[in-house]
């Protein structure tokens, strides 16, 4: 399982535009920071570089005035910036810091946001199973997860050829750290296997990170050549990695989707919290 190390640097983010984030601690998972542009009236090329400039002119400031929290990095996002600053740091004193911070707060919202929930999947479950109560048979078959119906909730299943698929589930953490330590999970007729499993946000179409496929205006890109070979399209236009692009896009192998495992990761929490993820409207409609 790959979680952060404790010995790595913590992220604060920051972003341009606001999204719908709710302040939250939580464990096991970098603690992030975001500030959001409020004047839209401001292009994201302006607003930009307004923000980067005013945010390195504040962190000017509170070292003079004696903030001693430590920065190990900041470097520009396509929506913003990122701080990277060593675990041990204490990151509510340092948003606070900023918050208090006028010039900064008359153009940005600093906000925290929600972890996510952690992913996993059930490996070979027979494709006879029916996946629309699968949560409740869960339940039903593992008394270790009786109280969790409402902490499971199945997403897909995955593609394949065979008799079985694997099915990919999320899961409140209280209910991952049970699981985990289950390691196989009974259904109606079988035992089967849990693995980890971290979803990367990317288009099928282009590979494109920033969307997924249902938004995808662009055309199709062809992985394979004509002359056969396998071309990753995000490496082959990346100034560091075009010279090692010779492998899938949506593979392990690729640097820059590999990025994207680890900054799911980073996001995730994967013990301590105990919630429902199943809404009270899903629940009116399983009973209907």
């Amino acid at each position: 399982m790959l979680k952060p190390n404790s010995g790595e640097s913590s992220s604060l983010y920051f972003a341009y535009c606001i999204p719908q984030f709710v302040r939250k601690s939580f464990v096991n998972t970098k603690p992030i920071l975001g500030l959001a542009a409020t004047d839209r009236r401001i292009t994201a090329g302006s607003s930009q570089s307004m923000e980067m400039a005013q945010l390195n002119e504040t962190i000017k400031k509170l070292r003079e005035n004696g903030c001693k929290t430590k920065i190990n990095n900041i470097y520009k996002t396509k929506k913003g910036a990122i701080i990277k600053v060593p675990n041990e740091e204490n990151i509510n004193t340092l948003m606070n810091q900023l918050k208090n911070n006028g010039s900064l707060s008359k153009i940005s919202k600093i906000y925290t946001p929600t972890p996510l929930d952690p992913t996993i999947v059930l490996k070979s479950v027979n494709k006879s199973t029916d996946l629309s109560n699968l949560n409740s048979v869960l339940c039903d078959m593992n008394q270790e997860l009786a109280d969790c119906k409402y902490k499971i909730k199945i997403l897909f299943p995955m593609k394949s050829n065979t008799s079985s698929h694997d099915v990919v589930l999320r899961v409140a953490p209280s209910a991952y750290e049970i699981i985990k330590r289950m390691k196989h999970i009974y259904t109606i007729s079988q035992v089967v296997e849990v693995r980890d499993k971290v979803l990367v946000r990317q288009c099928q179409t282009c590979f494109q990170f920033d969307h997924n496929t249902k938004m995808c205006t662009n055309q199709k890109i062809n992985i394979i050549g004509p002359d056969n070979i396998v071309k990753c399209v995000n490496c082959n236009g990346h100034n560091k990695f075009k010279e090692n692009s010779n492998h899938y896009p949506n593979n392990r192998e690729c640097p820059l989707y590999l990025n994207q495992i680890n900054r799911t990761i980073q996001r995730t929490c994967y013990n301590s919290l105990d919630h429902d993820i199943i809404s009270s409207s899903s629940r009116s409609s399983e009973s209907d």
